[in-house]
């Protein structure tokens, strides 16, 4: 059951780091500055739609292409747009990065290797979370 609370943390943290990124990136930019809720809200829900209804994988150059529209629509500058797009790319390369090292770091690599060699991996009752558990 820590496992499973482990993953949700980080699965949090993923939603709420979407909604921050933008406020993080714009405190740098000293003609922008802090911004408001209602474009971090705009750039949260732009997001997770494109994720979500996407006609490309991760939604590669929409993505991009409708932060650049977005940023520019609503004066916070084309160029914005697109380095903020590109950050955001790193950021989600980063994020994976930590991912896999903390699959081979916790010993799930072993299951992961079981699961592709078409082996059935058992899962003991006293691993799986009880209602008192949660």
């Amino acid at each position: 059951w820590k496992r499973f609370i482990v993953a949700q943390l980080v699965t949090s943290l993923s939603a709420i780091s979407i909604f921050f990124r933008p406020f993080i990136y714009f405190l740098f930019d000293p003609s922008v500055g802090a911004l408001g809720l209602e474009h971090l809200s705009a750039v949260y829900v732009l997001t997770n739609s494109i994720n979500t209804f996407s006609i490309t994988p991760a939604g590669l150059g929409v993505f991009e292409g409708i932060l650049v529209a977005y940023f520019g629509g609503s004066g916070l500058g084309d160029h914005n747009g697109a380095a903020y797009a590109m950050a955001n790319r790193i950021f989600d390369v980063v994020y994976i990065l930590i991912g896999v090292w903390l699959i081979v770091h916790t010993g799930l690599s072993g299951v992961a290797k079981g699961i592709a060699k078409g082996k059935e991996v058992p899962i003991k009752p006293e691993d799986l979370p009880t209602p008192a558990d949660l």
